[in-house]
């Protein structure tokens, strides 16, 4: 039965992008989440059956432990459309899910993968592994793009560069007067990148 209504899925998705009703994008979006098992673990070597042989022990924090399946949701960013959802392990890192997603998604919708040339996630995707991925799956020119993971980041005083005198923790650039700095373009002749502040600041 769950055959079934994955190709159900797959063949009504397939649909709604022949009639246009989805169009393809050129990024791609993936995270994971969480859903709680119904479900018990069994002990390493007990005969027991287990209710279910997809949940693993997930860690939300050093008091919050679920039972669970993760799920991963890639997703088309602009018109914010969900195209799969693929379940793991409750325990499996979030950073090893992209591979697996991204084989079956393109699996799923040969169609996408031509144009596609982005791959964004949450900071915690971003490894040596996974950037090598999207350039196999995607070309060299593709990018996996990450946000900058603040958790253990702290703001940086910066030295030696005019008019900049803090990162955040962000990533962000702060000028003197403490306002947040946008990125407005090179200049290639002195090899210098040229910042500004933000209007809707």
């Amino acid at each position: 039965m769950a055959e079934l209504w994955e190709k159900v899925r797959i063949r009504s998705v397939t649909i709604n992008f022949d009639k246009e009703i989805i169009k393809p994008e050129t990024k791609i979006a993936t995270g994971t989440t969480h859903v709680e098992a119904d479900s018990t673990l069994v002990p390493e070597g007990s005969t027991k059956e287990p209710t279910c042989d997809n949940v693993g022990i997930l860690h939300k924090s050093k008091t919050v432990t679920y039972i669970a399946h993760k799920t991963s949701v890639p997703t088309l960013p602009k018109q914010n459309i969900p195209l799969a959802a693929y379940a793991f392990k409750g325990n499996t890192a979030d950073n090893l899910t992209l591979e697996p997603t991204l084989v079956r998604l393109f699996c799923d919708y040969p169609f996408l993968l031509p144009s596609t040339s982005d791959v964004l996630c949450d900071g915690i995707f971003q490894t040596i592994d996974n950037n090598l991925l999207v350039r196999e799956l995607l070309g060299s020119n593709a990018r996996l793009v990450c946000r900058v993971h603040p958790r253990n980041r702290k703001d940086k005083k910066v030295k030696g560069a005019s008019g900049v005198v803090t990162i955040d923790k962000y990533g962000v650039p702060h000028c003197i007067s403490e306002y947040k700095l946008i990125l407005l373009g090179r200049d290639i002749k002195h090899k210098q990148y040229i910042w500004g502040v933000s209007s809707i600041q």
